[in-house]
């Protein structure tokens, strides 16, 4: 028994979909993993000025403020890491990224299910600049600590 031509095409489309959707997911999570070639995993640590150990949770949040005095106030407020680069103990000095993002904005997320999660950054802030400690060379530090350390 033959179909008619109109359901083979139609299942010759929805096999396609299918199959692209499942190979097109794959390709998008391995995209960044191909592209990377050289690269070190690093167990960051937050520590005081000096380097002695507070947290292995390296989150770090910062309020997000509008007035001038306050923000002031905020950027004089660093936080400090530890990492291992290349076999070395490196502490950065961070200072929350204020001129990152405006104020009121919102961030999009979309998860699995296609559920879209806003978030504003106005309240929390968690973007950091800032320099390796201690370095002979003029060094630039730039860091995400919303969910771990993201540079």
């Amino acid at each position: 028994m033959e179909l008619p031509a109109a359901v083979f095409t139609a299942m010759f489309f929805i096999c396609s979909v299918v199959y692209g959707s499942v190979h097109r997911s794959k390709r998008q999570d391995e995209f960044f993993s191909q592209e990377v070639t050289n690269f070190n995993l690093v167990k960051p640590t937050k520590v005081t000025s000096d380097g002695q150990f507070l947290s292995h949770d390296v989150k770090h949040y910062t309020k997000h403020f509008q007035n001038r005095r306050y923000r002031r106030s905020v950027q004089d407020e660093h936080v400090h890491y530890l990492v291992h680069i290349d076999g070395l103990q490196t502490l950065l000095k961070l200072r929350p990224n204020i001129k990152l993002l405006g104020p009121g904005m919102i961030v999009e997320r979309k998860g699995k299910m296609s559920r879209i999660a806003p978030s504003k950054h106005y309240q929390e802030h968690c973007f950091f600049q800032g320099n390796i400690v201690d370095n002979s060379t003029d060094s630039h530090v730039a860091l995400s600590t919303c969910v771990g350390l993201v540079s």
